[in-house]
């Protein structure tokens, strides 16, 4: 059932509500809407910013990742005092300044098949914001069990694609990007990414997910939006349900995607080589004992935000423990053989100080 409208609101969302597209009922529909973000970084961060600008009534934020300076040109949400800071948390900041009446929830998590269905369930919409395909797939599969509409986007270089994903309506993501693996794919790190094609792809995913929450069919349900800014050009692709599709068709595979180790190695930011911890089993971190137990042990430059502790093991390695047990470690050049290994030795030293 739609809220009500305060007098407030009609004056904050005067021109969304003279839109035919939108109306008055439309808003009240987006005052109800609870709308799931995926990843806050090039395309999460324009997507949660007009989402809450619009005034949604609950927004979920999911990532595991911290901000760094590589972020700052293309990631409007944070400022160079936010470096450090888990994306989540720097994320409710800003939203709750831009519109205090929007529900935002930080998680610092990870999506990953075993977490999916957890951090998505309860919600109206999914909107993607991701920069790897295996969690995608991860992503694409609870949606389609849930049957909650998935409005994909993607954005590389100086291109962008998005399409929105009905369960049981229209083809799932695997049906139209089929057997990719995270190895074979550029990645923005290495080749670039331009803000505008970040911008314009966001965009297209938030007039969808809007569309879906005022009650009015998708324009890109069974159709990929394709955009390349080098031409420049625009195209819609009609695209098909696969009947071998693994998560949506007949020969449906009921095994869960692969998604890598407990830790994994990201790509070089702000010049240090970057790796993730995401346990098994993670489980939920007092930070406030952590940093007490961090600083007895005698850990330089401790520092505790709402949703982590940072210090540093070494003098070339940084540790950011976020407050769900996942760690994003950074490592000072010159790179060796063995900071892999040393990266997850400073984790379980920090917890062991922690228990």
């Amino acid at each position: 059932m739609a809220e009500s409208l305060t007098e407030l609101d009609f004056e904050r969302y005067a021109r969304q509500i003279s839109l035919f597209e939108i109306g008055l009922e439309g808003q009240r529909k987006l005052r109800s809407a609870r709308v799931c973000v995926v990843g806050v970084g090039g395309l999460g961060c324009p997507t949660a910013l007009q989402l809450t600008g619009m005034g949604v009534g609950y927004l979920r934020l999911i990532d595991r990742d911290t901000v760094s300076k590589t972020d700052l040109h293309r990631q409007y949400l944070y400022t160079s005092s936010d470096v450090g800071l888990p994306k989540v948390e720097a994320a409710f900041r800003r939203l709750k300044d831009l519109n205090p009446d929007v529900e935002v929830d930080p998680i610092p998590e990870a999506l990953t098949p075993q977490t999916a269905k957890r951090l998505i369930e309860g919600v109206d919409v999914v909107v993607d914001g991701l920069d790897r395909i295996s969690p995608r797939y991860a992503l694409n599969r609870a949606c389609v069990d849930l049957k909650i509409p998935y409005v994909f986007g993607a954005a590389i270089e100086l291109m962008g694609s998005a399409t929105t994903i009905l369960p049981g309506e229209t083809p799932c993501l695997e049906c139209i990007y089929p057997s990719l693996n995270d190895e074979s794919m550029d990645r923005c790190a290495i080749v670039g990414v331009h803000p505008s094609i970040l911008a314009i792809v966001s965009s297209m995913q938030v007039s969808e997910a809007v569309r879906i929450i005022i009650g009015k069919k998708p324009h890109l349900a069974g159709k990929l939006f394709f955009a390349d800014l080098s031409a420049p050009s625009f195209d819609l692709i009609d695209v098909a349900n696969s009947r071998e599709c693994p998560a949506c068709g007949k020969r449906r595979v009921v095994e869960e995607p692969s998604f890598g180790g407990e830790i994994e190695e990201s790509c070089a930011r702000d010049g240090r080589g970057t790796f993730f911890i995401t346990p098994s089993q993670p489980k939920a971190v007092d930070l406030g004992r952590l940093e007490e137990a961090l600083k007895l042990r005698g850990y330089q430059n401790v520092k505790r935000s709402l949703m982590a502790v940072s210090f540093d093991y070494t003098p070339k390695m940084r540790v950011h423990i976020l407050k769900s047990g996942l760690a994003v470690v950074q490592v000072a050049p010159p790179r060796q053989e063995g900071d892999k290994e040393e990266a997850y030795k400073a984790y379980l030293d920090a917890l062991d100080s922690y228990d």
